[in-house]
C-alpha cells in the first residue's frame, strides 16, 4: 500500500507543470471586454490617444500602417496582431496621412463597426479589462507597443484564432457573441505567449522570464 501511494505521488507531481502566465493573468482578472471591427478601403486615417488599458489589434485581411507615438511606422498584414499600452498611436492605409480623431467613430459603446469605404482592409480590436487591483504593474513591465508578426514563433496558433474569429463575424450565427468573446481571450493569451518567446527575458525582462522552464 505505501508503495502505491509512494508511486502516485510521484507520478501526480511529474506532471505537473507550473504556469505563471495563467496565474498573472488570473490573479488580475484579465479579460477583453468590448470588441471592434473596422472596414475601410481608399486613403484612410485615423488617430487614438493614449489610455490607461492595455487593447489589441489584429489584421484579418488586407495590409495597413501602425504607428505608435515616437515609433517608426510598422505595416501590419494579415494575421499580423499588436499589443497596445498606454501610447498614442495611429492606424492607416498610408502613414503620410493626417489621421483623423478615430475616437469619434467609435465613442458610442453600441457602435462596435465602422465602415470606411470599403473592405480592402479588415481588423477587429479588443480592449482588456482587469478586475484585479494590481493590473498597473503588467502594464508598467509591458512595452507600449508589442508587434506579434504572423511569420513569428506561436503565429499559427494566432492565424487558427483570427481565422476562428473572421469566421464568427462572416456567419453571424446565434451565440456569436460569447464565442467572440472567448477567442478575444484565447488571442491575448496566445499573443503573450509569442512575445515571450520570441523575445526572452534579456529583451521583455521579467514577463519573458515566464516562458523560462527555470524560473516559472
Amino acid at each position: 500500500m505505501n508503495d502505491a501511494k509512494r508511486s502516485m505521488k510521484l507520478s501526480q507531481s511529474s506532471t505537473f507543470q507550473p504556469d505563471p502566465l495563467s496565474d498573472v493573468l488570473e490573479v488580475l482578472g484579465a479579460r477583453v471586454t468590448r470588441q471592434t471591427r473596422l472596414e475601410a478601403s481608399g486613403d484612410w486615417a485615423l488617430s487614438f490617444p493614449a489610455l490607461d488599458r492595455l487593447k489589441f489589434v489584429a489584421v484579418l485581411r488586407g495590409m495597413c500602417w501602425m504607428q505608435p507615438e515616437g515609433r517608426a511606422p510598422l505595416p501590419m498584414q494579415a494575421g499580423d496582431v499588436c499589443l497596445i499600452g498606454t501610447t498614442d498611436y495611429a492606424v492607416s492605409s498610408d502613414p503620410t496621412l493626417v489621421p483623423q480623431d478615430g475616437r469619434q467613430l467609435f465613442e458610442d459603446p453600441l457602435r462596435d463597426f465602422v465602415h470606411l469605404g470599403g473592405n480592402e482592409v479588415v481588423s477587429i480590436g479588443g480592449t482588456v479589462a482587469f478586475s484585479g487591483p494590481n493590473a498597473d504593474f503588467l502594464l508598467d513591465m509591458l512595452s507600449d507597443f508589442i508587434p506579434v508578426q504572423r511569420h513569428t514563433a506561436g503565429a499559427e496558433a494566432i492565424s487558427t484564432i483570427l481565422s476562428h474569429m473572421s469566421q464568427e463575424i462572416e456567419r453571424g450565427a446565434i451565440g456569436s457573441t460569447i464565442v467572440g468573446a472567448r477567442l478575444a481571450d484565447l488571442l491575448l493569451v496566445e499573443t503573450f505567449r509569442a512575445y515571450a518567446e520570441q523575445a526572452g527575458p534579456d529583451q521583455c525582462g521579467w514577463f519573458g522570464a515566464l516562458s523560462d522552464p527555470r524560473i516559472g
